[in-house]
């Protein structure tokens, strides 16, 4: 997935948005839903460097990890919050 984004292959693309994006995504969220009230469980998502700055001729997978530290964080937030307040 390296390159200039008008050479990318659409079936490249739509492939690791459904990896990156869609798969963390649910996965995340039913930990979320079954698991995070279980005693000494934890979501652990590894990201790259990618997603944490802009890398050129690879701005799609970036975004890609962009998304998923926002998404831990805030899923992080959101366990911790409902955890004190039960």
């Amino acid at each position: 997935m390296y390159g200039d984004i008008k050479e990318q292959s659409l079936n490249k693309i739509s492939d690791m948005l459904h990896l990156n994006v869609e798969a963390l995504t649910l996965l995340s969220s039913l930990y979320v839903q079954d698991y995070h009230n279980e005693k000494d469980s934890q979501l652990i998502n590894i990201s790259s460097t990618g997603g944490y700055t802009i890398v050129p001729n690879v701005i799609i997978y970036c975004a890609t990890k962009f998304l998923r530290k926002c998404l831990h964080r805030r899923t992080r937030t959101r366990i911790k919050s409902k955890t004190t307040h039960n």
